[in-house]
């Protein structure tokens, strides 16, 4: 199960330069109104707006405040950090399966450097048990040409920090 969900990138769609190095989480925001066909300012206006509202800090977008405003479209969501790997898996499963999309923070290495980042979860795949998860990263440029990515469990339970931030449109 993958859902169409459109794809934009920090790099190609953001116009400013500072802000397409750290606008990951709200590229995916963007992502997210655009497949509830939510109605949004363009991608740089949501920087903008998101920044005055004191979204930005020291260390990113902070998950809290990003999750409030949300809201303000409104997006029923929640966020959860979670202590076991299978519970978050299945809790991400089952919110897809619901009808709704998930940011998931995941940790890069680049250079022997530690730092976040974020993706959009869009689908998953199962055999006897979760194998593939679908999604978008809102860093790579070629998301025109290949609309999903998908990362298998073993990869996913090493790079995801165990926090999430789910999203569904009102009934």
């Amino acid at each position: 199960m993958i859902y169409k969900v459109p794809f934009y990138s920090q790099f190609s769609d953001v116009k400013d330069s500072y802000w397409a190095a750290r606008s990951c989480s709200i590229v995916n925001l963007k992502m997210i109104l655009d497949f509830f066909d939510v109605d949004s300012p363009n991608i740089d206006d949501l920087i903008k707006n998101a920044y005055k509202e004191g979204l930005y800090g020291p260390w990113g977008w902070k998950q809290k405040n990003l999750i409030e405003f949300a809201e303000g479209f409104g997006l029923i969501t929640h966020r959860e950090d979670f202590n076991n790997f299978d519970r978050g898996l299945g809790k991400i499963k089952a919110h897809l399966d619901s009808g709704g999309l998930v940011i998931a923070s995941i940790a890069k290495r680049i250079l022997g450097n530690r730092r976040y980042h974020s993706i959009l979860v869009i689908g998953y795949e199962e055999g006897d048990s979760l194998e593939l998860l679908y999604y978008h990263d809102p860093e790579l440029l070629d998301g025109a040409k290949k609309k999903s990515y998908f990362v298998d469990k073993e990869t996913f339970e090493k790079d995801w920090r165990k926090m999430a931030m789910f999203f569904s449109k009102k009934p």
